[in-house]
């Protein structure tokens, strides 16, 4: 048997991997000099057990379970984020802290409620609580990934709809990974997005994250007291269904335009947190592109597609491949 895995990055390389090891001849193509260079190395690097997703129980559950299996396959490229503190504000949350309380401990989620001295330093918050999370090492999973299938993978090897037919003939069955970029095969859009690095002047700064709806986060990074930035509202720059209007405006991005976004950021994190422009200062910015289903709930859940021998894979959690692998475990038997 021959599998043709489209799109270097976690989840085509975990699947590449684990059939290299049942010895099945598999081929890796990525369109980029590297791995991990499109989503999936650009993200909050968070694993986490579905906190975010209050309002959609698929997404979260699929988070929990593969919170821990990521941890079984990577633990080692994973770091503890030691106060991991998530806040539902009293203002502009969806949710009361309460009900969001009462989802999490109905479902034995573990986490420890705070005292209010534990966020005396935020302003208009109606509650938060602790939960364990870890932050990923994306460096390093690329470098191993890069060593285990050196002798699969075939770099800057984009493939266009218009050429699946002919690859279609040559391998038994194909893996599109591309979240979108190669098929499209149901309701979707794409969303450019903007995350900036900020530095902390404080170690061990602890990760926030206010929950749930149109708010923010600041998340660490494997790098030491460098952290993400993160707005529902001005994270996203351009949604469109049409990927070329999005590489189009991706293409016009200035820095002056992306100062202005970091600006309103943190406008709205100074809401909560006065004391913002004191602790960090602006380090870069990260560009990307998500594919993400459309729904008022925020699914994020894993979804698969297949279409003759070709099977199309969606996720917007880096941590639920392991649906994917068992989907394609079971099809190949």
């Amino acid at each position: 048997m021959k599998v043709l895995v489209i799109g270097g990055g976690m989840y085509g390389c975990h699947i590449a991997l684990s059939l290299k090891n049942k010895y099945i001849e598999v081929d890796l193509f990525e369109k980029n000099k590297e791995l991990f260079l499109e989503s999936s190395g650009k993200n909050q690097y968070r694993l986490h057990q579905g906190f975010h997703y209050a309002r959609n129980y698929i997404t979260r559950n699929q988070s929990k379970k593969g919170f821990d299996i990521f941890l079984n396959f990577y633990e080692e490229f994973t770091k503890r984020v030691s106060k991991n503190y998530y806040f539902v504000p009293k203002e502009n949350s969806l949710i009361d802290f309460g009900t969001y309380i009462s989802i999490f401990s109905n479902e034995k989620y573990d986490f420890e409620v705070l005292s209010k001295e534990n966020f005396s330093f935020l302003n208009e918050i109606e509650g938060g609580f602790l939960v364990d999370e870890r932050v990923i090492d994306v460096d390093g999973l690329r470098e191993m990934f890069s060593e285990e299938l050196r002798d699969v993978i075939k770099y800057e090897s984009e493939v266009s709809p218009s050429e699946l037919g002919v690859l279609k003939s040559k391998y038994d069955y194909i893996i599109d990974c591309t979240w979108g970029r190669l098929l499209k095969p149901f309701e979707c859009k794409y969303e450019l997005t903007h995350l900036c690095y900020v530095k902390t002047k404080t170690k061990n700064h602890p990760a926030i994250t206010l929950v749930d709806g149109p708010l923010w986060s600041l998340y660490p990074t494997s790098k030491d007291n460098i952290y993400t930035l993160s707005s529902v509202v001005n994270t996203p720059l351009f949604k469109d269904e049409d990927l070329d209007e999005i590489l189009n405006y991706k293409s016009k991005l200035t820095e002056d335009y992306l100062l202005s976004n970091y600006d309103k950021m943190v406008v709205e994190v100074e809401k909560n947190y006065k004391k913002y422009r004191n602790e960090f200062s602006l380090e870069g910015h990260q560009i990307s592109i998500k594919t993400k289903p459309i729904g008022n709930s925020d699914p994020r859940d894993c979804r698969i597609f297949k279409n003759d021998n070709v099977i199309s894979i969606f996720s917007g959690k880096i941590d639920t491949f392991y649906i994917a692998e068992d989907y394609i475990n079971k099809l190949l038997k």
